[in-house]
C-alpha cells in the first residue's frame, strides 16, 4: 500500500475562498492530481458500512490536512474542517482514545492554532490505515509526506512522532518528505524557543520544528532564495545558513537521511502556486516545483510564464535571506546533496544559541539540563554513534569532543569505525580510501 500524506500552509483549503481569489497551491494540486483514493472519503464509507464489510480495499491512499486558520469547505463530498474547529473524538474514528477534546478558538491562524490538531489527526487516521490495510507477506506500507509554509513544519513534527510510532515496525517505510519553504512563523522556530517549550498543552502534542523524523529515507528542501519579509524565516540546516546562523532557526537532520536541497529564485508564496487565479500569467518557478515532487508536467490554459515574485512588496519589515549568490533569473535553481553531520550541526548551532552558562558536554551528561534530550537526540542519530556503538552514558568527553568537530556525515562515520585521531592521518593519504 502506498499513502502520500499533504499538508497545506496557512489560511488554504480545497475549494474554499482562499483558493476562489488567488489559486490552488502545489500542495493542493499535488493531491487532486494524485490517482490514489481519497483516505477520508475511504475510511468514512467505511464506518457507514456493516460491520463485515468495513475495510479498505485499494492500494493507494491520499490524505488532505488544510492549513491552520482556513475555511472549513466542501470538496469531492467531503467536508475539510478547518484544523482544531472540531473535536475529533466523537466516535468518528477507531482510536478514540488517542484524541483531545481540545478546539481552537483563534481562528485566524496568526498564531499556528490548530497545526497540533492537524498533527493529531493525521497520525490517528494513517495508525488506523497502515492497521487495517497491511496484510501478513505483503509488502510494506510506503508513506510520503509532503508540506508547505506552516504544513511543511507541521510535516516535520509528524515525521518525527511517526518515525517513534513505527520504531521497529517492519511493515512500515516512511520513504520521503518533501518540504516546501517549512516556516513556523515569528520566533516559534528559534533554537532556544524550542528547547524551552513543553511538549504537551490540552492533551495535544505540540509541533516540534526542529528534528526531522530518523526513519525518514529521503528528504527534499525546497527554499525560496528571494524572500525578504522577517516574518517568513525558513527552517534550513545549519550548513548553507551563509551569515553565521543568522536565520536561528535550524532544521536538524538524522544523517541516516538522504537530503537534497533545492533553492528556489522566487518568494515564499511563488515557489508553492503554479498560477494566481487573478493573473493571466503562470509562477515559473511554481511550475517547476510542482513537477519536482510530483514527477509530472503542471498543465494551465495560460501561455505565459513569468519571473515575478512578491518578495519586495511592501511589509513592516524586510530584509535579505541568508541565502545570496545562488539564483538569479538566468539559474532558477540550485540544488545539492547536504552532507554535514547532524552532531555537527547541533554543535554549531548550541555554541552560536547557548546563552546559559553550559558546556555541550554538560548539556550532554545533565539530565536536567533544557538542552539534554536534543544534544542526545543528535548524537544517537549521527553516524560516529552509528559506527563506534559508544552509548551516550559511555562516551569520554574528549572523545566526544573529537566528534563533534567531524563536519561531514563521512567524517563522522570514518571518526565511529576506526576511532579518535585515525581521520586525519586518512585524509592525508596521497590515495583514496574507498569503504564499502
Amino acid at each position: 500500500m502506498k499513502l502520500k500524506i499533504y499538508f497545506d500552509g496557512t489560511g488554504i483549503n480545497l475549494n474554499s475562498s482562499v483558493e476562489a481569489d488567488f489559486g490552488r497551491s502545489v500542495i493542493g494540486e499535488a493531491f487532486i492530481n494524485n490517482s490514489g483514493k481519497d483516505l477520508d472519503e475511504a475510511q468514512s464509507r467505511s464506518r457507514r458500512a456493516p460491520a463485515p464489510c468495513r475495510k479498505l480495499t485499494s492500494r493507494s491512499f491520499k490524505l488532505y490536512l488544510p492549513g491552520v486558520g482556513s475555511k472549513t469547505s466542501t470538496y469531492n463530498n467531503t467536508i475539510r474542517y478547518r484544523p482544531g474547529s472540531i473535536r475529533l473524538n466523537k466516535g468518528r474514528t477507531q482510536s478514540t482514545a488517542l484524541l483531545s477534546s481540545h478546539k481552537v478558538k483563534n481562528r485566524t491562524g496568526i498564531y499556528s492554532d490548530g497545526w497540533e490538531h492537524s498533527q493529531q489527526e493525521a497520525l490517528v487516521k494513517t495508525i488506523n490505515a497502515v492497521m487495517e490495510l497491511h496484510k501478513p507477506g505483503h509488502l510494506p506500507v510506503e508513506i510520503k509526506i509532503y508540506g508547505y509554509s506552516r504544513g511543511g513544519i507541521t510535516a516535520i513534527a509528524f515525521s518525527n512522532a511517526l518515525s517513534k510510532i513505527f520504531l521497529h515496525n517492519k511493515n512500515v517505510v516512511l520513504k520521503a518528505v518533501h518540504l516546501i519553504d517549512p516556516v513556523a512563523g515569528a520566533d516559534y522556530g528559534k533554537f532556544q524557543k524550542c528547547v524551552e517549550r513543553k511538549k504537551y498543552k490540552n492533551n495535544l502534542r505540540l509541533i516540534e520544528p526542529l528534528k526531522l523524523g530518523f526513519s525518514i529515507k529521503k528528504l527534499s528542501l525546497f527554499i525560496a532564495t528571494q524572500e525578504k519579509r522577517n516574518s517568513f524565516k525558513p527552517q534550513m540546516p545549519v550548513g548553507i545558513d551563509q551569515n553565521d546562523q543568522e536565520n536561528n532557526r535550524p532544521l536538524l537532520i538524522p544523517d541516516s537521511v538522504e537530503t537534497k536541497i533545492i533553492l528556489a529564485h522566487g518568494c515564499h508564496q511563488t515557489i508553492a502556486y503554479p498560477e494566481y487565479t487573478n493573473r493571466t500569467d503562470r509562477f515559473k518557478i511554481g511550475m517547476d516545483i510542482y513537477e519536482l515532487i510530483t514527477g509530472r508536467p503542471y498543465y494551465s490554459i495560460k501561455e505565459k510564464s513569468t519571473l515575478e515574485h512578491f518578495a519586495n512588496d511592501s511589509w513592516l519589515r524586510k530584509r535579505d535571506r541568508v541565502l545570496k549568490g545562488y539564483t538569479s533569473h538566468q539559474k532558477l535553481k540550485t540544488s545539492f546533496y547536504y552532507s554535514d553531520s547532524v552532531l555537527y550541526d547541533c554543535y554549531q548551532t548550541f555554541l552560536k544559541n547557548c546563552d546559559d552558562r553550559i558546556s555541550f558536554y554538560d548539556a550532554f551528561t545533565d539530565k536536567t539540563s533544557k538542552y539534554h534530550k536534543i544534544v542526545r537526540w543528535a548524537y544517537q542519530n549521527s553516524n560516529f554513534y552509528r559506527c563506534s556503538k559508544i552509548e551516550p552514558d559511555d562516551i569520554p568527553e574528549e572523545v566526544l569532543a573529537h566528534a563533534v568537530q567531524c563536519k561531514s556525515r563521512v567524517q563522522s562515520a570514518l571518526n565511529g569505525i576506526l576511532g579518535e585521531g585515525c581521520i586525519d592521518a586518512i585524509l592525508k593519504l596521497d590515495d583514496p580510501v574507498f569503504i564499502n
